[in-house]
């Protein structure tokens, strides 16, 4: 369960997970109080790289109306192993050509649009004496509908171009973070957003605690993971 904003949004989750050597298949079902999104996702890997897509199923429900959409997602990575330190390159297209989202009313058909995302990030692990750091880059560019015929001055208007800057320090199974979430570099004066997190491992279990800050006010992630 995950609440944002202060309690404005509740998200309620519940996934799993099947990995072989060279494929991982998964489902994730994720439900709010006024939509629902079913995930089935493969993965498949080529040696240093790796592959995977993401069909995912939109169902909207608001008073006297219905909608539902299909979206697709593909994503690739590849790490590059030299001496103990890791590099790795990735790249995901999330709602590919802009999810449609149709709405069936008594008398008019209408259809929303979901934002198209496109996301390439760097990562560079490097091992020290008592742990390791981790330095993680990543750019997004987001549009949230399709440009209008003969549209001037489109990205201006409808897209994004965003920048994220993490870094993380683990040692003795605690790893701390800090970071600055999806910078707006279209837009002067965008709201900076520091970010810090927690993790703490001991043997097959995992905590973490993050927090988001936002305009709508500050999001308190927590987490669980025990490994049976």
């Amino acid at each position: 369960m995950e609440q944002r904003n202060r309690g404005l949004i509740t998200f309620s989750v519940l996934g799993g997970r099947v990995d072989a050597r060279v494929w991982s298949a998964g489902v994730v079902v994720l439900a709010s109080d006024m939509y629902d999104v079913y995930h089935l996702s493969a993965g498949f890997r080529f040696g240093s790289a790796s592959a995977g897509f993401s069909i995912r199923s939109y169902q909207f429900g608001v008073p006297n109306d219905r909608g539902s959409g299909l979206g697709l997602d593909l994503g690739v990575r590849w790490v590059i192993h030299y001496g103990g330190t890791t590099l790795s390159f990735a790249a995901v297209s999330r709602d590919i050509g802009w999810t449609p989202i149709r709405w069936g009313a008594a008398e008019i058909l209408a259809v929303d649009r979901v934002a198209w995302v496109n996301r390439i990030a760097v990562a560079v692990e490097v091992p020290l004496v008592r742990g390791e750091w981790l330095l993680e880059v990543d750019g997004e560019s987001s549009s949230r509908r399709p440009p209008l015929q003969d549209e001037s001055g489109y990205w201006a208007k409808a897209g994004e171009l965003n920048i994220s800057l993490g870094t993380a320090y683990s040692w003795a199974g605690i790893c701390v973070r800090i970071g600055v979430q999806r910078y707006d570099l279209l837009k002067p004066g965008s709201l900076f957003r520091p970010t810090m997190g927690l993790g703490i491992a001991v043997d097959d279990f995992r905590l973490d605690v993050a927090l988001v800050p936002s305009m709508l006010g500050s999001t308190y992630l927590g987490s669980f993971q025990v490994e049976l």
